[in-house]
């Protein structure tokens, strides 16, 4: 089978993500500047990186839409005005959540709104587009990745659980960072579960995407490097040290822990998978240097901006797009897109999506 498959992996970075959205608007400018549920086959993100993962692929906005609601979204959640002195406890020392998690729920109820869902819809719930979204979270109690996925259920479920997690409960698992915000408990199909952010270890989730694309995109038969068209990953630049841990010094040492964990991921993967980097089927986009803008630095939009503007129009950046460009191709997603039939004056939505191969 043809390589046809266009897989997108987005990093977390508290507002850094906003670096990863420009990027990505830049790159799909070259191939006529699509929505990106229209274009890639899947999208996976972890954090902040996993709300923007639900905005493109859950929500199915364009690229500017997502834009303008996630600086919206970071000035309510990131409110100066709201922001704890301390971000740890006097008596004990440990890391307490300097932010209100209400503003975040509320932020993310009202951004699903304004794109024509209801607050309270269902993760797996009905969708136009047969793009497929991938968000990790970390399991409270064995704090292992956990891949919520909205189109279709992972292969060996056994619980009704995902099917009943509604989309702002994910979005909140995802960004659930202990130095921020409190870990996310939900309980669904009756069993109740506590989730955290997945920054460290899956801040750059290129690993869980590939996982997940290799047990929902290709048969029992075929090899998913052979069936990648483009995998993209994208950053959010290198982060100022504010993170989380159990008390003050390990809050710097868990994020330099992120910083590194990145860069280190897109490295191995680069290596174990110079076949797709050799074959231009692989691109890594990070912006170098946003060292000064911390995570929850909503204010620093400007520099966001400026800084990946600069990290997109260098000469070497310029030269990977044009490849990107030569390699991704103009037309949609190889999944079958959905089709609108008109019926009675009603909208009915066709959704046919390529399914597995049996032997």
């Amino acid at each position: 089978m043809a390589a046809d498959l266009r897989l997108l992996s987005l990093d977390g970075g508290g507002v850094r993500g906003l670096a990863s959205l420009y990027m990505l608007r830049k790159i799909l400018s070259y191939v006529g500047s699509p929505k990106p549920c229209d274009y890639f086959d899947m999208i996976c993100g972890t954090s902040t990186g996993g709300i923007i993962a639900i905005m493109l692929g859950r929500l199915e906005m364009s690229v500017d839409q997502c834009i303008d609601e996630y600086i919206d979204m970071m000035d309510v959640i990131f409110n100066p005005k709201d922001k704890k002195m301390l971000p740890f406890k006097l008596r004990s020392g440990k890391v307490q959540p300097r932010y209100e998690t209400e503003n975040l729920e509320r932020a993310i109820r009202q951004t699903i709104q304004k794109a024509r869902h209801p607050s309270d819809a269902l993760f797996r719930g009905a969708k136009t587009s047969a793009c497929k979204t991938v968000v990790i979270a970390l399991t409270g109690e064995g704090r292992t990745a956990t891949r919520f996925t909205d189109a279709y259920a992972k292969h060996g479920e056994h619980s009704n659980f995902y099917n009943e997690v509604k989309i702002w409960e994910v979005a909140r698992a995802t960004s659930a960072s202990t130095s921020f915000f409190a870990p996310m408990d939900i309980t669904a199909a009756g069993e109740p579960r506590r989730f955290l952010d997945a920054g460290l270890g899956s801040n750059n989730p290129v690993n869980e995407l590939y996982m997940e694309a290799m047990a929902q995109l290709t048969g029992p038969d075929e090899e998913l490097d052979k069936r990648i068209r483009v995998l993209v990953s994208i950053g959010t630049g290198k982060p100022a040290l504010r993170g989380f841990g159990d008390n003050v010094t390990e809050v710097a040492q868990s994020v330099l822990a992120i910083a590194e964990e990145t860069q280190t991921t897109a490295n191995t993967f680069h290596q174990i998978h110079k076949v797709l980097a050799n074959r231009d089927a692989y691109f890594r986009f990070n912006p170098p240097d946003l060292s000064e803008v911390g995570l929850d630095k909503a204010s620093k939009a400007r520099i966001i901006a400026t800084r990946t503007e600069a990290y997109g129009t260098d000469a070497d950046t310029e030269r990977m797009v044009e490849r990107w460009e030569n390699a991704a191709g103009v037309e949609q997603s190889a999944l079958t897109p959905a089709t609108s039939v008109d019926f009675d004056n009603r909208t009915l939505i066709v959704r046919v999506c390529r399914t597995r191969k049996t032997a």
